[in-house]
């Protein structure tokens, strides 16, 4: 039964969660062999997604053509409370996955999987992209997604493998049906149930 189950988490993540309008990447994992021990779930965000709370990104590239201090535009000024949304989304996302396949997880163990949000891109403006750019409406709608790492790390914090994915939404007429977040919050779903399938060893 076990086995019936995973299957029909790994056929509806491959196959039926997909849609056309999606840019999907495939998950890549270093991971090797199954962990049959409980696992610690550490999510965080980079430093250049958390630089981006209370400012546009860095890196010119990273901005779009859009007025030069548009926040939603530009992909910045997302606000700290997002953020935290963002790695508490994911969390309980992983938490949801890991439960639904039988793996264990808990704060005191040994292994720990170290979740970072690389990117994410709104499909809405956030609040206070709305509060820095007067002329903005929640009605304005982009394309989403993120990308993410992780890295399993054994007791003595090596690392025992890496995963990484990301998808971004490349239909800008499927965004106006999600919320804020939409497509990254997709992205970490998928993540999150990638992961747990390939921790449990399943093909």
């Amino acid at each position: 039964m076990q086995h019936l189950l995973k299957a029909i988490i790994l056929t509806a993540i491959t196959t039926g969660i997909t849609p056309a309008y999606a840019r999907a990447f495939e998950f890549d994992t270093t991971l090797k062999t199954p962990v049959n021990l409980a696992i610690e779930i550490d999510v965080g965000v980079s430093n250049e997604l958390k630089y981006c709370a209370d400012h546009l990104p860095k890196k010119l590239k990273d901005r779009s053509n859009g007025r030069l201090n548009a926040a939603f535009a530009n992909n910045g000024f997302y606000g700290e409370r997002d953020l935290d949304s963002l790695e508490d989304k994911l969390e309980k996302s992983l938490e949801k996955a890991f439960f639904k396949i039988g793996l264990d997880v808990a704060d005191d163990a040994e292994m720990i999987l170290k979740v970072t949000i690389l990117d994410a891109k709104p499909n809405r403006p956030t609040l206070y992209q709305l509060q820095k750019d007067i002329g903005l409406s929640y009605q304005s709608v982009a394309l989403g997604g993120a990308e993410i790492q992780g890295e399993l790390l054994d007791v003595d914090g090596a690392i025992v493998a890496t995963m990484t994915y990301k998808y971004y939404a490349n239909d800008i007429q499927q965004a106006q049906y999600g919320g804020t977040w939409s497509d990254a919050n997709r992205a970490f779903m998928r993540f999150a149930n990638m992961t747990a399938i390939h921790l449990n060893n399943v093909d």
